[in-house]
């Protein structure tokens, strides 16, 4: 049975990794943040190298001519072995979207939300100077996403590093899709995987490619991660601080921490009655509406 999975996150949470790592079986595809094909807002969205590395691969022209609505029926046809399609495109409006295409084609879609920790979030912001925004960023897209997104389960991305073949293993099984030991090693099949994080992708190219494919964010750490999963903790102690002041203080993130691991894949599911009061009002809602179309 075809299905696509939509990966959901805020940014720098993980999400091209585990699209790549679901993708990474005979039948499967990742597409990565494929939404910005459609939508692009950006001077570099236009010029996005394909991940097989090929810089005139003609598959990314075939499916802007189809048209986002047919996008992964496109993908089907050009592809007949593939029944499992991964889209991280994570945009909530984006992926209601696409789940209403889907159910109207006859296709099944599934939920997952890979999230990071405030801290580990702020971390990652800060490392791309985007450290001053950080927690409305972190609560406005979780409660956008639990406004608008049903029937959805949750990975931590520090379990998935950590332990990425007990983690997989539960994903695949919500998925009801095959789960093979080295599933996470996405890195072992070629991907047409479009946008996406640059630190994820980076270990789809041979070492010899990967200083040039990095460029300014190159060092001598990143070669030595490529190919691993893996996980850096937050050690300094007033930067956890610094962050802890700001979790304290806001009306949100310690329900919004609650949900994300009450509705774990590895654990269960959560009241739906907790998501009352972190969703977005139905004018607020109206009003996102209308600046993302």
């Amino acid at each position: 049975m075809k299905q696509v999975v939509f990966v959901g996150g805020t940014s720098f949470s993980g999400s091209t990794f585990l699209d790549m790592m679901i993708g990474n079986d005979p039948r499967g595809f990742a597409c990565g943040e494929i939404y910005w094909l459609f939508n692009p807002s950006r001077p570099h969205h236009a010029r996005m190298v394909c991940g097989c590395g090929e810089q005139d691969c003609m598959m990314w022209g075939r499916l802007l001519r189809n048209g986002s609505p047919m996008l992964y029926q496109t993908i089907f046809e050009m592809f007949p072995e593939v029944e499992i399609v991964a889209d991280s495109s994570k945009h909530p409006f984006w992926i209601r979207s696409q789940t209403r295409n889907l159910a109207r084609q006859g296709i099944s879609a599934k939920q997952l939300l890979i999230w990071k920790t405030p801290t580990e979030y702020a971390q990652s912001a800060m490392k791309r100077g985007r450290f001053q925004n950080w927690k409305s960023d972190w609560v406005d897209y979780h409660r956008l996403y639990f406004s608008l997104i049903d029937g959805w389960r949750t990975v931590k991305y520090s379990e998935l590093a950590t332990e990425p073949l007990s983690v997989l293993e539960a994903i695949c099984r919500h998925l009801e899709i095959p789960f093979f030991p080295g599933k996470e090693k996405f890195w072992k099949k070629t991907h047409h995987v479009f946008g996406g994080n640059r630190s994820a992708k980076f270990h789809l190219y041979p070492p010899e490619v990967t200083e040039e494919y990095l460029g300014e964010m190159h060092d001598d750490r990143s070669l030595r991660m490529h190919r691993t999963i893996y996980y850096s903790p937050v050690e300094d102690q007033s930067f956890k601080r610094e962050v802890q002041k700001k979790v304290d203080k806001s009306r949100h993130i310690a329900e919004i921490l609650h949900i994300l691991a009450a509705s774990d894949v590895l654990n269960g599911s959560v009241d739906p009655s907790r998501l009352r009061d972190v969703r977005y009002s139905s004018p607020l809602l109206m009003l996102r509406e209308i600046r993302y179309k």
